[in-house]
């Protein structure tokens, strides 16, 4: 926070992960409706692939669903890979959607959405801020070589 009480862009962003991964942590262990297929009618593959592979494994698939909920939470919440995990954080919330299921996924894929695209500011209050430069190669570390283009013809 500056001095005079306001949130600069990364402990912003950094709020926003937190709240993300909260509500992914909330909502893991909670589930509104059985099926959640009111509208997939409209979708005949998702149609399909909910009734072919996710009804007969029913409790597999929620199970999970939920460990990725929990996941998902935990890595939005600590910081840690925060673009990868608003990813697949917003892939989940896309398949909620599509299957009918609406409660409060529309607010977090937005957050999540934001999170993709402002993955670095929201990493820096994070774990990412030591992950992520450990995970990059030598290679990349070093500065590439100048080439003198004059030189050359």
């Amino acid at each position: 926070m500056n001095a005079d009480g306001s949130l600069r862009g990364r402990q912003a962003v950094a709020l926003v992960a937190a709240a993300g991964g909260g509500f992914l942590l909330y909502y893991s262990g909670r589930r509104e409706s059985d099926h959640g297929l009111a509208f997939a009618a409209l979708l005949v593959g998702v149609l399909l692939f909910s009734r072919e592979v996710v009804l007969p494994k029913a409790e597999v698939f929620g199970w999970l669903v939920s460990l990725g909920e929990l996941l998902v939470g935990a890595a939005l919440v600590l910081g840690v890979l925060t673009g990868v995990a608003a990813f697949f954080g917003g892939v989940m919330n896309a398949n909620f959607l599509l299957a009918g299921t609406v409660s409060a996924n529309p607010i977090l894929l937005a957050l999540e959405l934001v999170l993709i695209v402002a993955w670095r500011p929201a990493g820096w209050w994070g774990l990412d801020r030591w992950i992520i430069p450990r995970l990059r190669r030598d290679s990349d570390r070093r500065p590439a070589p100048v080439v003198d283009h004059a030189r050359q013809t």
